[in-house]
């Protein structure tokens, strides 16, 4: 059996190598693999039957995987609501049936003042040119109600501070990522604007972008977005990861 695993292996290597990347393959290869390692598991296994597995202390990223979510666009509504957006369309994908504007004006704290920062409520108007925006506790928070009030087992997560390519392991699970970067990856400026009544200072990247990852492909130098202003939208890995480490590697995800 260690030998037919093995050779499947090596077979479904060769394959992908010259085949590309492609959801349903990569879905198919991991089902293939799985049944022969469990099969092998059950043939060698020594210990308790019911000893709970254990996720590798490293995650490797496949050569490529993608997710099909269909994109909502922020235009004409919201010129500068990238980040309510990315949340409908993650919100869309799991089966919610919600609009842009709806979470908005139900589930997001505003602030239409400059009294707070951008990690306590969308700042500005979405419905402006000259809008802000909001960072992703803002986000995290406004999803967590939203799917509170609707009895949803789903809870969003702030994922801020992980590695780009550690947010990989959850697009391999079939988990869409809204991410932070900038309009058309071009270098941001962080820029000082206030200080809260609390003291607390309020600083805003010029040039900020809100997308949801749903693809990578290490073959191509890829990732694929769902990105507001665009559509579906490839752009160059690198170059992308540079811009999320600019933004403070800022990832909301539901699960």
């Amino acid at each position: 059996m260690i030998k037919k695993s093995i050779a499947l292996f090596m077979a479904i290597t060769a394959f992908t190598s010259s085949a590309g990347c492609t959801e349903s393959f990569n879905k198919e290869v991991k089902k293939n693999i799985n049944s022969q390692d469990e099969s092998s598991m059950v043939a060698q296994e020594t210990s308790s039957p019911t000893e709970p597995q254990t996720m590798p202390a490293v995650y490797v990223p496949s050569d490529c995987y993608s997710i099909e979510v269909e994109p909502v666009l922020q235009m004409p509504e919201f010129p500068t609501g990238c980040e309510i957006t990315s949340l409908t369309t993650v919100l869309n994908h799991l089966g919610f049936n919600i609009d842009k504007v709806t979470l908005y004006e139900d589930y997001f704290e505003k602030d239409l003042n400059g009294v707070c920062t951008f990690d306590e409520a969308f700042v500005g108007n979405p419905r402006a040119d000259n809008g802000f925006g909001c960072y992703s506790p803002v986000i995290t928070d406004s999803a967590n109600k939203y799917l509170l009030s609707k009895g949803s087992e789903y809870t969003a997560e702030n994922l801020r501070g992980t590695d780009f390519q550690d947010l990989f392991q959850y697009i391999e699970m079939d988990i869409p990522v809204i991410v932070w970067t900038t309009m058309s990856l071009r270098k941001p400026e962080r820029k000082f604007y206030w200080t809260t009544p609390d003291g607390d200072e309020a600083w805003w990247y010029r040039g900020e972008h809100c997308v949801v990852l749903t693809g990578f492909d290490f073959i191509n130098n890829t990732i694929t977005t769902c990105d507001p202003q665009k559509g579906v939208y490839e752009y160059p890995l690198d170059k992308f990861e540079e811009r999320y480490n600019d933004l403070e590697k800022q990832a909301v995800v539901i699960k």
